[in-house]
């Protein structure tokens, strides 16, 4: 038993003002934390069912592009017409809904070093971190925005299958920022999981 909260939601679709009621769903659907089972769109539907390739009732979501998990594999770009899109191979476990960014920016680190009580008068980096995540396959890691790099997770995963959830400590060398600010940005844009623990930077100072 899980307590529901309802919403009424005012979206645009297809240029035009609607409001939806709709609920919050669970991070991944049923007990299995799987990378099929995750639920990470908003204004969605899931199907359940023999292997298809089409899938209609979307009409919610008429003109906007969606973005797909099938069988735990992401499908972006497709856009609903008819009440419905086709993805390029047939799967029995599909969440279809709006996509969403969310993005994380670390403060501006400040430490003591000898001799000076404050790193914000002296040019920083972050040049790598080590962070600690449970149960994630999505990860875009930089110094800024627009400095993102994408993360693998893929390891011994047989052909077809989906990359499986990764949980432990995961290092990451970053380029270089300007040198103003010691940040970390953290951006996922895909309909899978990403869950931080914490994070550990190892930061560059300079003299002036």
């Amino acid at each position: 038993m899980n307590d529901e909260a309802y919403f009424v939601v005012k979206r645009v679709i297809n240029s035009v003002e609607r409001r939806y009621i709709e609920r919050l769903n669970l991070r991944f659907i049923g007990n299995d934390i799987a990378p099929e089972n995750a639920y990470f769109v908003d204004s969605g539907l899931s199907y359940d069912g023999v292997p298809a390739d089409e899938f209609s009732g979307l009409a919610h979501l008429e003109g906007e592009t969606v973005s797909i998990l099938a069988d735990g594999n992401v499908v972006n770009d497709l856009v609903v017409t008819s009440g419905a899109v086709t993805i390029p191979f047939e799967a029995s476990k599909v969440h279809i809904g709006l996509p969403y960014t969310c993005t994380i920016e670390s403060l501006d680190y400040e430490l003591r070093t000898e001799g000076s009580p404050t790193i914000h008068d002296k040019e920083r980096n972050v040049n790598s971190v080590v962070i600690k995540l449970d149960n994630t396959r999505a990860l875009n890691i930089g110094p800024t925005e627009d400095d993102l790099e994408e993360q693998s997770f893929r390891t011994d995963e047989d052909a077809g299958d989906p990359t499986k959830l990764f949980s432990g400590d995961k290092e990451i060398p970053l380029n270089p920022g300007d040198g103003n600010e010691a940040v970390v940005m953290i951006q996922n844009t895909d309909p899978l999981p990403i869950d931080i623990l914490s994070i550990i930077s190892k930061l560059d100072i300079g003299d002036v």
